[in-house]
């Protein structure tokens, strides 16, 4: 089994708590609200990214929304790897 460091235990407990809404900004706030401190954006998308390719999480587009300019939000979901 591939040890995790604590960065990305408390992104993946992060992803368990907002499923299925589990996108950037949900959570940053999650992780904010549970470390009480601001985790940046950059730390959390470069934590996500290392876990998806180690194969812990999937990723998937959203749907475009006005409210975002036309984008679409990348939500994130536990793999069976990840789970295990």
């Amino acid at each position: 089994m591939i040890p995790l460091k604590q960065t990305e235990q408390v992104v993946l407990l992060a992803i368990v708590r907002k499923q299925p809404d589990a996108y950037g900004v949900s959570i940053y706030e999650e992780l904010e609200k549970r470390l009480n401190k601001a985790v940046p954006m950059a730390t959390i998308y470069a934590t996500l990214e290392g876990l998806e390719k180690k194969g812990f999480v999937k990723s998937k587009m959203g749907q475009a929304t006005a409210e975002r300019g036309g984008r679409a939000k990348m939500f994130f979901e536990i793999s069976g790897k990840g789970q295990a």
